[in-house]
């Protein structure tokens, strides 16, 4: 079995009935606490790529390139307090963010090779007062490219398209309500079961 294979084991999910049922503990845990985020959705048209390994030949077809992993890199960051608003900052930055590039190079075959996208962000977002345990500013970011050529120096001119997530976030230690710990119920091993259809026979033939 696994959660979501057996309805009568007690499961993550939505709540039914009163949340307060099955409460048995108050638990504290370490955690990074978002204190604020926005998400920005960007295109870039134009945009070179350039691919990092020197020893891969040059590409003369496009195929496709994504990031590699959602965490990126943040760089240049500028937290600038609001006059107006204490409690809230301007915040700049450029976030990096790794991705692979595939390509058919002169001889016709598949190569990959990888490359990175930065772009920049100006927001605002709440930011604490400072404190003993200071706050971060960190991103993740999913970057794709749906339109690209090849120029004539065997650089990658893309339409890149950018969803970025800024999060400021500190390291806490909370008290939180718990059901306890979650059980796992035993699992389903997978077979094909060639005689599951024989087996499911009744053992004598059905009289009237």
């Amino acid at each position: 079995m696994s959660f979501f294979s057996n309805h009568k084991h007690p499961r993550p999910g939505p709540i039914q009935g009163s949340p307060l049922n099955g409460l048995c503990h108050r638990v504290a845990i370490e955690a990074r606490r978002i204190l604020d985020m926005c998400i920005c959705k960007m295109q870039h048209d134009n945009n070179i790529l350039e691919i990092n390994e020197r020893d891969l030949p040059a590409p003369v077809r496009f195929i496709e390139s994504s990031s590699t992993q959602v965490t990126a890199r943040i760089s240049n960051l500028q937290v600038t307090r609001i006059q107006d608003r204490p409690t809230f900052c301007r915040v700049r930055c450029n976030v990096t963010t790794p991705m692979s590039i595939e390509f058919e190079c002169a001889q016709g075959t598949l190569q990959r090779g990888t490359t990175q996208h930065m772009c920049s962000h100006d927001v605002v977002l709440f930011v604490p007062e400072q404190s003993i345990f200071p706050f971060d500013i960190v991103a993740t970011s999913s970057t794709n490219v749906p339109v690209g050529t090849v120029d004539a120096n065997g650089r990658i001119v893309a339409t890149v398209c950018c969803t970025t997530i800024i999060k400021v976030i500190t390291e806490t230690d909370l008290l939180i309500p718990s059901y306890g710990f979650a059980t796992p119920p035993p699992a389903i091993e997978f077979s094909e079961d060639a005689c599951r259809g024989f087996f499911d026979l009744p053992l004598y033939p059905r009289g009237r």
